[in-house]
C-alpha cells in the first residue's frame, strides 16, 4: 500500500465517527397524564408546565394532558389551577415511548373576606366568584391578582402567552381558533348578520378578539371606517397594552367560540374579560 493510500484510509477512519455523530437524531418521547383533585375528581383548565419552561399545556374537560416531542431523560412536571396548591411530579421519558403521570392537587386555603388595613384595601376573591365560576363552566382560563403578582408581567398581553393556541408578538395577538389577529380588519369586514338585522355568531372575518373591562365592551361594534370607530385605540391588542396588569383582580380568557359564554358571544371568536380591583 502506498503512503498516499495509507493517508487516505486514515482520514476516512477519522471522519467516519464524526459523520455518524452528526447524523444521529435526538431521541424523544411523549408524556401523557391527568391532573386531579385530592378526591380524584378530574380538573380541567389546569396548566401543566415542563421543567419550569415555556412548554405548557392545559388539561381538557377530563383533566387529561399530553406533552409531545419531549427529550429522553428525567423531567419535572408542575401543575397549577385556581383554588388549588401547585403540585409537582417527576417523569422519566424513554425513546419512542409514552410515560404516564398523575398530578394530584390539594385545595388551597380559602381567602379571607375584604378588610381595610390602615387605609389600604385588600382585594378578596369572593367578590369575583361569578367570573371564576363562569370561566370554569365554559372551560376558560382564569388569572387572579395573585397569579399576576407571581408572574410579574411587563404587559397584560404577555399573560396570554401561557395559554395553548395563543401567540403574542410585536405585531399583535393571534388566537389559533380565530381568523383575525386582533387588529382592526379591512373596510369590507362587518359584524355577522343574518341579513334581517339579527345577530349571528361568526368565526370568519367578522368574528374578532373582543375585550371587556368591568363588564363594558371596549372593542368596536361598528363597521370599520365609521365615524365612531377608534382605529388606533379600539382594538384588542392596543387595549390590552394600555391596561396595567397590576390593576387586574381577575381576568377571564376564552380561546374559541365553543367556549365563550353567551353574554360575551357577540362578534367574538375569542374573549378577554378583565375585572379590575377598582370594580
Amino acid at each position: 500500500m502506498t503512503r498516499l493510500t495509507q493517508l487516505a484510509a486514515t482520514l476516512y477512519l477519522v471522519a467516519l465517527p464524526v459523520a455518524g455523530a452528526s447524523a444521529q437524531k435526538i431521541a424523544r418521547g411523549v408524556i401523557k397524564g391527568f391532573v386531579v383533585a385530592a378526591n380524584s375528581t378530574p380538573l380541567p383548565t389546569a396548566i401543566v408546565t415542563l421543567d419550569s419552561s415555556r412548554a405548557q399545556v392545559m388539561t381538557d374537560s377530563a383533566g387529561a394532558f399530553t406533552l409531545r416531542n419531549v427529550v429522553v431523560g428525567v423531567h419535572m412536571l408542575t401543575a397549577r389551577r385556581l383554588g388549588f396548591a401547585m403540585a409537582s411530579a417527576m417523569a422519566t421519558v424513554a425513546a419512542g415511548e409514552s410515560t404516564a403521570v398523575v398530578l394530584r392537587l390539594e385545595p388551597a386555603p380559602q381567602m379571607l373576606p375584604e378588610v381595610e388595613v390602615r387605609g389600604r384595601k385588600v382585594i378578596d376573591l369572593p367578590r369575583f366568584t361569578a367570573a371564576v365560576e363562569r370561566a370554569s363552566r365554559n372551560t376558560g382560563a382564569v388569572f387572579t391578582a395573585d397569579d399576576i403578582a407571581n408572574e410579574n408581567p411587563l404587559e397584560t398581553r404577555s399573560l396570554l402567552e401561557q395559554l395553548p393556541g395563543v401567540h403574542v408578538n410585536d405585531r399583535g395577538i393571534m388566537f389559533d381558533r380565530c381568523q383575525d389577529s386582533g387588529m382592526l380588519p379591512s373596510r369590507n369586514a362587518i359584524r355577522g348578520s343574518s341579513g334581517n338585522g339579527s345577530f349571528q355568531p361568526a368565526s370568519g372575518p367578522s368574528a374578532r378578539i373582543q375585550v371587556y373591562v368591568d363588564g363594558h365592551r371596549l372593542t368596536y361594534r361598528d363597521a370599520p371606517g365609521s365615524a365612531s370607530s377608534m382605529h388606533d385605540a379600539d382594538d384588542a391588542n392596543g387595549i390590552l397594552k394600555s391596561i396595567n396588569p397590576r390593576s387586574i383582580a381577575v381576568m377571564e380568557v376564552y380561546t374559541g367560540v365553543a367556549r365563550i359564554p353567551g353574554e360575551f358571544l357577540e362578534d367574538a371568536c375569542a374573549v378577554v374579560a378583565i375585572w379590575t380591583k377598582a370594580y
